[in-house]
């Protein structure tokens, strides 16, 4: 099934010479951009990732911004692009972690033709050792580990512990007689353009500084029109009115990522109010991944109130240009 939408009105591009000029000696070297490989292929192999900014869906949305491409190395996908301090990076999806290795060395190789300094970033826990064995010490920045909750420990609402996201809750049910959620239909869709268009004119375009979210936003909504079985989305109601929606995908059998989120209007619970139902909608899947913070100071003190049960961290290391 394909829902119909709105045509896309965010302005061009705008990626800087430099940003333009290693784009093109990418695709010299063989990389292709994301929204030229098939969507079908790359969901084959999403299941061994776990972070969500390596979901097809947020690579592709984020895309014009950030020139993500792929190509195949040593028998693995390796993702490459620039990162919120526009520096280039590449990422290798263990579909064969027998030749993990194989492909982070022939891909650093390969990009060190670049002379520019480069990063290897979004390995998971379960690889470090062997980065470590194979002279890769890697690290981790907290400002950009992901938060991750058990899927059944975020909708209780019972206990002391959970006081908070009950008083969040409750204050939209107390407060609003008429309150409801939805999931994503056609009817409904045009309301998901609508809240986001509330957000977007109370937000300037000079506080999106890693990007243009409404254009992000606009190529997600291109996939989830086109396949809305491969997603949850949900719309919460105040009053008859669309005041806040949220896009998630099960990108496997054990991870559920919110891709986005947005509220037309600051109202105290909407935004657990919102993800409280959408998480029934998918309690089959054990985790939610939440992402990260950022180092923002109230995006950490909201994630943390709702008890993630753990944190998902995203190891890495830079190489500089000289590094043999």
């Amino acid at each position: 099934m394909q829902l119909s939408g709105t045509k896309e009105t965010t302005k061009p591009t705008e990626l800087s010479q430099e940003k333009q000029s290693l784009v093109r000696q990418l695709k010299a070297l063989g990389f292709v951009g994301i929204s030229e490989f098939p969507m079908e292929e790359y969901l084959k192999f999403q299941k061994h990732i776990r972070h969500p900014d390596l979901a097809y869906s947020l690579l592709y949305a984020w895309e014009l911004d950030f020139a993500y491409c792929i190509r195949w190395m040593e028998g693995n996908p390796v993702i490459a692009g620039f990162d919120v301090s526009d520096e280039l990076f590449f990422s290798v999806i263990p579909e064969r972690p027998d030749s993990l290795i194989d492909s982070v060395r022939a891909a650093r190789s390969l990009l060190s033709q670049l002379d520019v300094d480069i990063a290897l970033k979004y390995v998971t826990a379960e690889y470090v050792d062997l980065f470590a064995a194979h002279g890769f010490p890697l690290t981790f920045d907290l400002d950009f580990s992901d938060y991750v909750y058990d899927a059944h420990e975020f909708i209780d609402l019972t206990g002391g512990k959970n006081k908070k996201k009950r008083h969040e809750y409750q204050s939209i049910t107390k407060k609003y007689e008429n309150h409801r959620y939805e999931d994503l239909s056609p009817e409904n869709l045009s309301h998901f353009y609508r809240i986001f268009e509330s957000w977007c004119a109370s937000h300037p375009c000079d506080d999106c500084v890693w990007g243009c979210e409404k254009r992000a936003f606009e190529r997600l909504m291109q996939l989830v029109r086109k396949d809305p079985e491969l997603y949850c989305c949900g719309i919460a109601y105040l009053d008859d009115q669309p005041m806040s929606f949220g896009i998630a995908e099960r990108i496997n059998d054990d991870w559920v990522t919110y891709h986005m989120q947005k509220n037309a209007g600051l109202v105290s619970g909407l935004t657990y109010y919102l993800h409280y139902h959408m998480a029934l909608k998918h309690l089959e899947i054990p985790y939610i991944n939440w992402g990260e913070d950022m180092g923002i100071e109230g995006l950490r003190v909201n994630k943390r109130k709702y008890h993630p049960c753990c944190m998902e961290h995203k190891y890495e290391i830079h190489f500089q240009r000289s590094q043999p």
